[in-house]
């Protein structure tokens, strides 16, 4: 622990020396910070940020969502203004992986509402890993059809989910 100790205060020398600090700079830290579990230091860097792009709140999302503090994650995801399908990605990449299933499906069904918006193949992973993880196989109908509809069918790991899924079901059926 003392190396990583020390690598991070000679990053955040550097960065302190750098005459221009830019936003690719300062998200190249971030993510350094935010990789080793440092989130005060992630943090504090994201704070004194002037531009911030969509790249610095995913990143902050993120670590927030690794080192357990999916509610300020949350808190973060909601004052950005900078949503994108990759900051939904995040988020509801982060209730699945902190296991707060009912809210990934409650923010999942948030953003189906917002008309210009359209989930990806990733966050219908994470949803159908709730949907698993909850048991809620009767929700496999709905989540199938919304695959087919928005085609998202075309994709290898959407399609492994749903055969995945309907195994599951079998074999549920079976015992």
């Amino acid at each position: 622990m003392p190396e990583v100790v020390l690598v991070v205060e000679e990053a955040l020398e550097l960065f302190y020396l750098m005459p221009y600090r830019d936003v690719v700079v300062f998200n190249a830290m971030i993510d350094g910070y935010v990789k080793l579990g440092c989130m005060e230091l992630s943090t504090d860097l994201f704070d004194k940020m002037v531009d911030k792009n969509v790249i610095s709140w995913i990143s902050i999302i993120y670590g927030y969502c690794q080192n357990d503090a999916v509610d300020s994650a949350r808190l973060m995801f909601d004052v950005t203004n900078e949503k994108t399908v990759f900051t939904w990605n995040a988020m509801i990449g982060g209730y699945c992986h902190n296991k707060r299933s009912h809210e990934v499906l409650r923010l999942f069904r948030k953003m189906q509402l917002r008309a210009s918006m359209e989930p990806n193949e990733i966050i219908v992973s994470s949803v159908h890993l709730v949907i698993a993880d909850l048991g809620a196989l009767d929700l496999g109908g709905w989540i199938h059809r919304f695959v087919h509809m928005k085609r998202l069918d075309r994709f290898v790991n959407v399609c492994t989910m749903l055969v995945d899924m309907y195994a599951k079901r079998m074999i549920r059926r079976r015992n």
